[in-house]
């Protein structure tokens, strides 16, 4: 095999089909089927490490994961979000119906208390899902995420600026969301993804019941 090649598999930038299999973990659906029908088993794997990379936050990014937060928030796990760029607003969560009382927020401005948190929060078993807004994460990072994550069986949602697509990520899905001229709507460019090829979702609405 070649030295290039050997070098893009082992940096997971090529997917085998040997590769896939049905998780067989519990899942959580997205909310937006067309988004289900495209990931592995047709929903969120509850041990997942899933990236979104949008231009600059308050693109949507919330709206896509309320569906995911409000059924989580029905568990008796926590919801922990790490280094928002903003307080989140109460009253918008609770009429996305997400259950702020299973929320804790931390604060941070070192990225190395962000991955230690992150890390910490995914392996304890206590969290049914993490989000971080983090930036400079290594592959290496990364992978002790998945880990973590697998530990304690949380989903982790990571919110990365855009500048940072092109590097290279293990994370099982990777995400942009991109706007549109038109009110509401998106598209999301899912550029990878457990068990299948690049693909794009166009045309999706924010809206009550979170379809497209």
């Amino acid at each position: 095999m070649s030295e290039p090649l050997t070098s893009m598999m082992e940096q997971q930038l090529i997917w085998q089909g040997k590769d896939w299999h049905p998780s067989h973990q519990p899942l959580t659906h997205s909310g937006y089927p067309t988004l289900d029908n495209q990931l592995i088993d047709h929903g969120w794997s509850c041990d997942s490490i899933n990236e979104i990379y949008v231009e600059s936050p308050g693109l949507g990014e919330l709206q896509l994961v309320a569906p995911v937060l409000a059924e989580l928030s029905e568990q008796k796990r926590w919801i922990i979000w790490i280094a928002p760029p903003a307080i989140p607003n109460a009253p918008a969560l609770r009429q996305l119906n997400i259950n702020i009382d299973r929320i804790l927020i931390v604060h941070s401005d070192s990225k190395k208390d962000r991955f230690w948190a992150l890390e910490q929060a995914l392996q304890s078993g206590s969290c049914s899902g993490v989000l971080g807004w983090c930036e400079g994460l290594s592959a290496i990072q990364i992978r002790r995420l998945k880990l973590a994550a697998k530990r304690g069986n949380s989903i982790a949602f990571l919110f990365r600026p855009l500048s940072e697509r092109a590097l290279a990520s293990p994370a099982n899905n990777r995400m942009q969301i991109q706007a549109t001229s038109v009110v509401n709507q998106f598209c999301i460019d899912l550029f990878k993804r457990d068990g299948g090829w690049p693909t794009q979702i166009n045309n999706c609405l924010y809206q009550d019941g979170f379809s497209c």
